[in-house]
């Protein structure tokens, strides 16, 4: 077996003109470049936009983390 086999090509799961990026504005990173971003980029969400999907994530994270640590310390 080669070692090109071996791996799953990158066209997989790069987005493609015909199947457009539907959930990379939404993940963190993305969310943060937006509302840190100067100028408009066409591929991100809009500046408050952003904000509010970053928020969410970390509003998330912190309830899981916060979940966690009562059931852990819970004795």
């Amino acid at each position: 077996m080669s070692a090109s086999s071996a791996w799953p090509s990158d066209s997989c799961c790069a987005p493609s003109p015909s199947r457009p990026d539907s959930i990379g504005p939404y993940l963190p990173s993305r969310a943060g470049q937006a509302f840190m971003s100067i100028a408009g980029d066409p591929g991100l969400l809009s500046p408050a936009a952003g904000a509010a999907v970053f928020t969410g994530w970390s509003v998330a994270l912190l309830a899981v983390a916060g979940t966690g640590l009562r059931r852990r310390d819970a004795g």
